[in-house]
């Protein structure tokens, strides 16, 4: 299994190439991504994830934040 990450912002900005990961490229399963900030924007890229490139399943990816903002070319979604 890869290993999980946990981390926690007051304000969290990924844009572009910039990523939290949690990925494994053997057969194990992807680790956890557990992400708390006070605000969050991913933007033109920008991403969270939990993968695996092998026959395991991925991890679970945890969000919590009080504003977010997603923006890309389709659009921009703020909760």
């Amino acid at each position: 299994k890869g290993g999980s990450v946990r981390a926690e912002f007051g304000k969290l900005a990924i844009s572009g190439s910039g990523r939290i990961a949690a990925n494994t490229l053997g057969p194990g399963a992807g680790g956890d991504v557990a992400v708390a900030a006070e605000t969050a924007e991913l933007s033109g890229g920008g991403r969270i994830s939990a993968d695996t490139s092998g026959l395991g399943t991925g991890g679970s990816i945890v969000v919590r934040v009080g504003d977010l903002t997603i923006s890309g070319q389709a659009g921009t979604v703020r909760r």
